[in-house]
């Protein structure tokens, strides 16, 4: 391989990971407002019982629509995230095969039985413990689909 590819190929590696970093926190920020807008909607709801139905209407429809929103941005966002993490990886073989090392840092590497889902939980203790059912990917499709359930009862009891 050319010098110039090489190079052209550690840049794209540099790249991939900024714009992995990046999407991950623009992910979690958009995560963060959107759960801060349910919840403060489910205060809004709380604060009303007992009052006028049409309001409770009204704002139970808009958290169920918020909550669809957020599980849909969820979902994608852990698919990207997944995807991108699998693209740097690609790049990072590339650059060991050309450089004949296999001890280049990867974005994600293996920490344990559950990175290589050998296991679907880790566990050392009541304070330390890993699990693929609730990774901090999987935690905001989650919530968000509880949200979405949480509001559709709402809407049915009201």
């Amino acid at each position: 391989m050319e010098e110039k590819q090489f190079t052209y190929l550690i840049e794209a590696y540099k790249i991939a990971i900024s714009y992995t970093d990046s999407f991950s926190n623009r992910m979690y920020s958009r995560f963060n407002i959107l759960l801060t807008l349910d919840v403060a909607l489910g205060g809004v709801i709380t604060g009303l019982l007992g009052k006028s139905s049409s309001t409770m209407y009204i704002i139970c429809a808009l958290g169920l629509i918020l909550s669809v929103i957020l599980y849909l941005q969820s979902a994608q966002d852990k698919f990207i995230l997944k995807q991108n993490i699998t693209r740097v990886n690609a790049i990072r073989k590339i650059i060991e095969f050309t450089l004949k090392r296999d001890d280049i840092p990867a974005l994600f590497s293996p920490l344990d039985a559950t990175d290589t889902g050998a296991s679907n939980f880790t566990y050392e203790n009541i304070f330390s413990w890993r699990s693929n059912r609730f990774s901090v990917t999987r935690i905001p499709v989650i919530l968000s689909f509880l949200f979405i359930v949480f509001w559709s009862v709402v809407l049915l009891i009201i």
